[in-house]
C-alpha cells in the first residue's frame, strides 16, 4: 500500500491491518524507477504506484514475483 499527494500530510502510518491482513505502507520513493515527466513542470515521482514499483525493484530485483496493483485516486 502506498500514499502520496496532497492528502498525504506526512503522518501516514507505516502499516495498516485490514480484515486481519497486515499491509506495509510505502511512503518514501527511492526513485529507482525512471521518472517520466507528465508535462514541462510535473513528474510522476510522487505517485503512489511509482513508489510501489520502486519498492518492488529495490526489494525483489532478480526474483520472480507476482505484483497486483489497484489504484484509488482520491484527488479532487
Amino acid at each position: 500500500m502506498a500514499v502520496s499527494g496532497k492528502s498525504c500530510k506526512g503522518n501516514a502510518p507505516t502499516s495498516v491491518n485490514i480484515n486481519g491482513v497486515n499491509y506495509k505502507v510505502i511512503i518514501e520513493d527511492s526513485q529507482s524507477i525512471r521518472n517520466y515527466p507528465s508535462s514541462a513542470t510535473q513528474t510522476n515521482l510522487n505517485h503512489a504506484e511509482h513508489k510501489l514499483m520502486s519498492y518492488a525493484k529495490d526489494n525483489y530485483a532478480g526474483q520472480k514475483v507476482d505484483i497486483k496493483v489497484s489504484v484509488e485516486n482520491t484527488s479532487k
